[in-house]
């Protein structure tokens, strides 16, 4: 996965349809908007992705709404996140000009996204279980995603 989780579905009639809202259950009576997909004319499948999982047990739905306002929901679908990385850590946050990356076991390659899952950053680490000072590239202030394989982490930026 990839700390990513990839969510395909699909339709019939995408010209009755005004949006669909992808959300994830935060809890028994709440759930989190993921993101939000204009249908395209042409299309019966869409594919987007929800870059921040949560460890463990994510539960997804689909809120369609329709051209006449009417709103219908997709069944739930459950989708397991294991973090096979939780050794790493990540440190100061929020960051401005560098991070510090302590646990890493082999090479990796850090990913920095912004919200939308763009990639705005790559560079390969190097193993060790020390720590690696890692500069960071000159970067709006803001929220970003940092991605070391499976691991993933919210950092602001100031």
């Amino acid at each position: 996965m990839n700390g990513i989780t990839r969510l395909t579905w699909s339709v019939l009639n995408a010209a009755e349809v005004e949006r669909f809202v992808i959300e994830r259950k935060v809890n028994e009576s709440t759930w989190e908007v993921i993101k939000i997909v204009n249908p395209a004319n042409n299309s019966s499948t869409y594919t987007t992705a929800d870059v921040t999982p949560q460890k463990g047990n994510n539960f997804y739905r689909l809120r369609i709404i329709e051209t006449d306002q009417q709103i219908h929901y997709s069944s739930t679908r459950k989708i397991v996140v294991t973090d096979k990385n939780s050794n790493i850590n990540i440190y100061p946050n929020p960051a401005r000009r560098n991070i510090t990356v302590k646990g890493l076991s082999s090479n990796e390659t850090l990913l920095i996204l912004d919200l939308a899952g763009k990639i705005v950053h790559r560079q390969q680490l190097p193993s060790g279980q020390g720590e690696r000072q890692v500069a960071l590239p000159q970067l709006v202030p803001g929220m970003y995603i940092i991605r070391i394989r499976e691991f993933t982490e919210r950092l602001a930026v100031y």
